[in-house]
């Protein structure tokens, strides 16, 4: 019983990183983190191009939350809160080794309590980031994240066999799963 339900954990793992989404932890989305920077500059640069009202009095908030999925490249889907009301729905691609990063696909609900949706970027056309002014900003958030985070001495880092490597990976999937 115990080696199906492992089984199925693997194969579903599998899938999901063989073209699936996967969705961001809270670490992943937290101030200073690449996806949050990632959906500052976007908004930064969308705000810039957009001659929409709403969109030029309202202010970046945090992310909500972010999907990615690994191919020649990264797509991310991203919800974003904007200030001081309103949300942001990016789809970003990014491939570093080329310098690629554009903005896909990006909508913008200017208040909580509104239906209306306004596309800013759609099917037919994208925006292109400059890679280099994100790296830049990306390196800048890096050391307000380290000084965030409490100084701890690195654990050295138990050999293990292979054996009690697959058996700890599938207990925290299962633990995942369970949640």
């Amino acid at each position: 019983m115990f080696f199906f339900l492992a089984l199925s954990l693997v194969s579903s793992a599998f899938a999901q990183q063989a073209g699936g989404y996967t969705p961001a932890t809270a670490e992943e989305i937290a101030p200073g983190s690449h996806c949050h920077v990632l959906a500052s500059y976007a908004f930064e640069q969308l705000k810039a191009q957009s001659n929409s009202l709403d969109l030029n009095h309202k202010s970046f908030g945090n992310v909500l939350s972010m999907e990615n999925q690994v191919v020649s490249g990264t797509n991310y889907r991203i919800r974003a809160h904007l200030q001081p009301s309103g949300s942001l729905s990016l789809s970003v691609f990014e491939q570093p080794w080329t310098h690629t990063l554009e903005v896909t696909e990006a909508s913008f609900t200017p208040s909580d309590e509104s239906n209306a949706i306004l596309t800013l970027v759609g099917a037919s056309s994208h925006l292109r980031l400059d890679a280099n002014e994100y790296a830049k900003r990306l390196e800048l958030a890096q050391p307000q994240v380290a000084a965030a985070a409490p100084a701890q001495e690195p654990a050295p880092e138990p050999k293990q066999s292979l054996k009690s490597g697959l058996y700890s990976w599938i207990k925290k999937k299962l633990l995942r799963f369970r949640a």
